[in-house]
């Protein structure tokens, strides 16, 4: 890995279909590869704040979001990145954020915040989610259709872009760190205590056994 900086925590990694990637963490790092992996490059960061989630649309259109009210988008795969322009005051560290396209986003974070742009990431204004725990994973199936998920079993759920978010049961007290979605249909949560909750369109959720 070129220019790695040894002490940097990477915290996720995010591939397109093309073999192109990006991984980042601690630091405001950011590693980029061509190659599926074989060999990666430093990006240069206009942040040294921790960087925990990402979304790329394509092998050019992506954003990071993280701690200091961090959000960052490029338009050239990462060779520059642009801080996005949020509300005043704002003080969140964002944890996730979720594109269906080149335009319309989610983020979500501490304190049950959810910020959303129409403009590729250009501004972000808040939606209200009903809930004050920490938000650490979201996931946007179409413009419409969404999912939250976060501290003490949250789910959250949108039909209408996120302009209302309703709770859903999870039958958990843990917290679900990571959301994913084969398709519309079928989908996963999972968390600590080894919890992994499913869900299927029948509206039934089920805990699944407990990893040991």
């Amino acid at each position: 890995m070129r220019d790695a900086d040894v002490d940097a925590r990477l915290m996720r990694a995010i591939f397109s279909a093309g073999g192109r990637g990006w991984a980042f963490g601690e630091g405001g790092s950011i590693y980029t590869t061509h190659d599926s992996g074989v060999s990666w490059t430093k990006l240069q960061a206009p942040t040294r704040y921790l960087l925990l989630g990402g979304s790329f649309v394509d092998e050019n259109s992506g954003w990071l979001v993280g701690a200091g009210a961090t959000i960052l988008r490029t338009s050239d795969g990462g060779d520059t990145w642009i801080h996005a322009s949020l509300p005043a005051a704002t003080n969140v560290r964002f944890n996730s954020t979720s594109f269906v396209d080149a335009r319309l986003g989610w983020a979500v974070g501490s304190g049950g915040a959810i910020y959303h742009t129409v403009n590729g990431g250009r501004s972000w204004q808040s939606q209200v989610s009903n809930v004050g725990t920490d938000l650490l994973d979201v996931k946007f199936l179409d413009a419409f259709e969404g999912w939250a998920v976060g501290d003490e079993g949250t789910i959250l759920h949108t039909n209408d872009g996120g302009l209302r978010w309703t709770i859903d049961q999870s039958g958990t007290p843990h917290a679900l760190e990571r959301i994913f979605f084969a398709d519309r249909s079928h989908g996963w949560a999972v968390g600590f205590g080894g919890t992994i909750i499913s869900y299927d369109t029948s509206n039934r959720r089920t805990e699944a056994p407990k990893l040991r």
